[in-house]
């Protein structure tokens, strides 16, 4: 019963994370074809977050 549950809770974290993803690539997506901030504008600021990301898990 419990690698059943733990199977489960596994699917549905993979789900809720894939369902975030692309979520989030959608807005971004959208912002850029608005013109409200360029692809290069959007790469970079995500560098810079995914950089301050990893140095707080340090």
């Amino acid at each position: 019963m419990t690698k059943e549950k733990s199977t489960n809770d596994d699917t549905g974290l993979k789900e809720l994370m894939i369902t975030n993803a692309i979520q989030v690539d959608t807005i971004a997506r959208l912002l850029i074809e608005k013109g409200i901030f360029t692809k290069d504008e959007y790469l970079d600021k995500m560098r810079e977050v995914q950089s301050e990301y990893f140095n707080q898990m340090k």
